[in-house]
Parts: structure tokens; C-alpha cells; sequence
């Protein structure tokens, strides 16, 4: 009789066991169940959110920004030989020019004239070299503005050399009173005098009709000349003039 108690009380325990187990897993089952359409919601409100209207309004404010900084850029080789007294006498130019017409220059010359003070930089109305000795230089100033002319002597545009007759350097802000369309495809050159041993430079040659600096004469510098000789281009663009 004890042992049939006994086995009774264990059935009524491993059933009461069994029910509440069965009760756990159902519940959990629920439970995952009613959360799984939750996070698919989730998912699909995240895969659809907009980007907010502050993101866009910086990302409009950061490009705005770096259209502001970009420069309009010009650069040329001068061609080698183009003055007989100089014959291996090189260099470039590379400009920058921003949005009020300002212009940033970088320069390097070898083997030019030596220890040179009053050699400077002059872009001129000119797309050829052979007929730039002729031509006038690209300046204009208004009643408003009296700026000097930067493509003269002890201008804006002034370079100078080493004793070795080499010079590199930066010119900042130059402004000759024109935008750089006007540049684009215009000759700049590198001016300065004839050595003071030259028997046959060009002032004094045939060719000088066509490389002595006629917008530039005076009674006093009657031997200013062109050095160097380039046409102004965008960067790899070199077809386009």
C-alpha cells in the first residue's frame, strides 16, 4: 500500500514537471513568434529611412565650399633657344587664378641671365611668340582701380636670378585686370637685357623686328629683349591653342 502511495505521489509530481515544461516551451514559442513580425518591421523601416534634411544640408554646404576654393589653372614649357644670346636658357610657369581674377604664380628658370635684378614676367595680346615682341601687353585698369601695370620693370610680374643664372619662385596675387579667358592661349614671355658682351643679340640682328620688345622701348632700356617664349594652356591641354 505504501509503495502504490509512493508511485502515485512520483506520477502526480512527473506530471505537474511535464505541464510546466510544456508551459515554458509554449511561451517562448509565443514569444518568438510575436517578436519575429516586430523586427522584420524594424528592418524594413531601416532599409527605407531618408537621410535627414541636416545631413543633406551639410553635404550641400561642403561641396559648395570646395567649389569656392577651385582655381582656374594655366601653365606653360618656354621653348629652348628662343634668344640667340641664351640658347640653353629653359623653364615653366604654372598660374592660378581665382574667382576676382587674382593670380598665383610659380616659376622656374635655368641657365638665364646671371644675377639678373630687373628680369620680369609680361603676358601679352598675343598667341604667337614669333609676333609677341610686338605686342601689347594684357593689362587694363579701370577709373576705380589705378593699378600699375604688372608686366613692366619692377612690376608685380618682377623675377630675379641667381649668379649661376637660374631662379624658382612664387608670385602672389597678381592682378592685370583681365579674367582668365583672356589669358588662355596668350603668350607670356621672360624679358630682360641683352648681355653687356653680346655682339649679335636680337635687338641688333634681322630677326629683332619680330623679338625686341617694340611695346617696351625707351630712349633708356633701348635693349630690353625676350628671353623666353611660352603660350598659356590648361594643364594637359596643350591642343587647345
Amino acid at each position: 500500500m505504501i509503495a502504490t502511495f509512493f508511485t502515485r505521489r512520483n506520477t502526480a509530481y512527473l506530471l505537474v514537471a511535464m505541464a510546466v515544461a510544456l508551459s515554458t516551451v509554449s511561451a517562448e514559442t509565443q514569444h518568438h513568434i510575436r517578436a519575429r513580425p516586430v523586427e522584420d518591421n524594424l528592418k524594413e523601416k531601416l532599409a527605407n529611412k531618408k537621410p535627414s534634411k541636416v545631413n543633406r544640408s551639410l553635404k550641400s554646404k561642403a561641396s559648395k565650399s570646395s567649389k569656392e576654393k577651385k582655381k582656374d589653372k594655366l601653365q606653360t614649357t618656354f621653348s629652348v633657344g628662343f634668344n640667340d644670346d641664351y640658347e640653353v636658357m629653359s623653364g615653366w610657369i604654372k598660374i592660378e587664378m581665382d574667382k576676382d581674377d587674382d593670380m598665383d604664380i610659380e616659376y622656374m628658370i635655368d641657365n638665364g641671365p646671371e644675377s639678373c635684378s630687373d628680369c620680369y614676367f609680361a603676358i601679352m595680346d598675343e598667341s604667337d611668340c614669333d609676333d609677341a615682341g610686338g605686342a601689347d601687353t594684357l593689362y587694363s585698369s579701370s577709373e576705380d582701380d589705378d593699378t600699375e601695370n604688372p608686366w613692366s620693370e619692377g612690376g608685380d610680374g618682377a623675377v630675379s636670378t641667381t649668379s649661376s643664372g637660374d631662379g624658382a619662385g612664387s608670385i602672389l596675387g597678381v592682378n592685370s585686370g583681365h579674367d582668365f579667358d583672356d589669358h588662355h592661349c596668350k603668350v607670356v614671355v621672360v624679358i630682360g637685357h641683352e648681355p653687356e658682351s653680346s655682339s649679335d643679340s636680337w635687338s641688333k640682328s634681322s630677326k629683332s623686328s619680330k623679338r625686341q620688345l617694340k611695346s617696351h622701348k625707351s630712349s633708356e632700356d633701348d635693349d630690353l629683349n625676350i628671353l623666353l617664349c611660352g603660350v598659356l594652356h590648361k594643364p594637359g591641354k596643350t591642343d587647345d591653342c
